[in-house]
């Protein structure tokens, strides 16, 4: 594996905690930038409100705070409910951590967060092993995958990757792209079923994502913001795919236009991104519930939601035709156990992808 140069994005780095204090009291929004550099010895001047919204806005804050033993037990329970898993693990690890939820975090099915607060001193009377579903190896991640394939992620990834093939036909040796790569899971079931050539591309370092999910054969990973663009020396990729991507970017304009820039003619892009108008939106909003993947403030980094419609226009207006879009699953996950319930959910997500909570697009570009 090779590792592309990191496209330099220049910190908001503070001289001290009174000028961080003074940034946050004067219209913090307005300098808005998710790479902030604090030091941790100014946390104890920081209260919890400031501490969030650092954590909440910039994920290198996050980790720092999440470390830190001098972060208020308040903050570091909130920050264990975040999305990032490494961010988790930090908290974990972290001995001023509450110890209820150093236990709920040592039965983690994550491998690396259950073995960061098992080893954690301050949690009383470890578990004698490591949470029985954490994957520890590739293969042990096929063999979880194949005795529960109806559990997130795996269902939502074979779904898609059944879909393409229903749509194109996928051959060994093209070129794919996968942004918003996260821990490489995704990219690993690519390359497993059509032995593709895979790149990755994320704002992450590269030691963040671990060896757990990678892919077998060779595969190249670049350190991207995805915000400024993917700036790639490799030529136009056959596939690229963006799961769960669309709704964190904010210039949505310009990351389609990236994925246009960087796709063959020919090319074929993949995305799947939360409905706001699912059936499940549509009654809770009725009864007055505020709807799902919608944040009146920064829990997941939601900030841009389609409906079945303006997905396919923005697609559209990108340069792409859209080939197909169904919905991933039209029942709830839970229901997905029993095969012929799996079966019949995924024939009414073909039927009514708009009433499905997550859809699935595959476009192409044709010129």
């Amino acid at each position: 594996m090779t590792t592309a140069k990191v496209l330099p994005v220049e910190p908001l780095r503070f001289k001290n905690a009174q000028t961080c204090n003074q940034w946050l009291a004067e219209g913090r929004q307005a300098s808005y930038t998710d790479k902030i550099e604090i030091d941790p010895a100014w946390i104890p001047d920081l209260d919890a409100a400031d501490l969030l919204f650092l954590a909440h806005f910039s994920r290198q804050a996050a980790r720092i705070i999440a470390t830190s033993p001098q972060t208020p037990p308040r903050v570091l329970a909130i920050l264990s409910r975040h999305a990032d898993r490494t961010i988790q693990a930090c908290v974990a690890a972290n001995p001023a951590t509450p110890i209820p939820i150093l236990k709920i975090f040592a039965r983690h099915y994550s491998r690396n967060i259950a073995a960061q607060a098992q080893l954690n001193p301050a949690l009383p009377d470890p578990p004698a092993q490591i949470h029985r579903n954490a994957p520890a190896r590739n293969d042990n991640f096929d063999e979880l995958r194949r005795q529960r394939p109806w559990d997130e992620p795996y269902y939502r990834y074979d779904r898609t990757l059944d879909l393409l093939v229903r749509v194109t036909g996928v051959t060994t040796g093209q070129t794919w792209l996968d942004v918003g790569c996260s821990y490489l899971m995704f990219l690993k079931c690519v390359q497993d079923r059509f032995a593709v050539q895979a790149t990755g591309l994320d704002d992450w370092n590269e030691a963040d994502k671990g060896s757990m999910y990678q892919p077998r054969g060779a595969w190249v990973y670049h350190q991207r913001d995805l915000e400024f663009g993917f700036d790639l020396e490799e030529k136009p990729f056959d596939f690229i795919s963006a799961l769960e991507v669309l709704e964190h970017v904010i210039d949505t304009d310009h990351f389609l236009a990236e994925c246009h820039r960087h796709l063959k003619v020919g090319g074929h892009l993949v995305l799947s991104t939360p409905n706001i108008n699912c059936l499940r939106n549509r009654i809770t909003t009725f009864l007055g519930i505020y709807p799902n993947s919608l944040e009146y403030r920064i829990s997941n980094y939601h900030v841009r939601l389609y409906n079945r419609f303006h997905l396919a226009s923005h697609l559209t207006e990108r340069g792409f035709r859209v080939l197909a879009m169904h919905g991933v699953s039209f029942f709830p996950q839970r229901w997905l156990t029993w095969l012929p319930t799996r079966k019949l959910s995924e024939r009414l997500a073909d039927r009514w992808p708009q009433l499905c909570n997550n859809l699935v697009v595959i476009a192409r570009k044709d010129s």
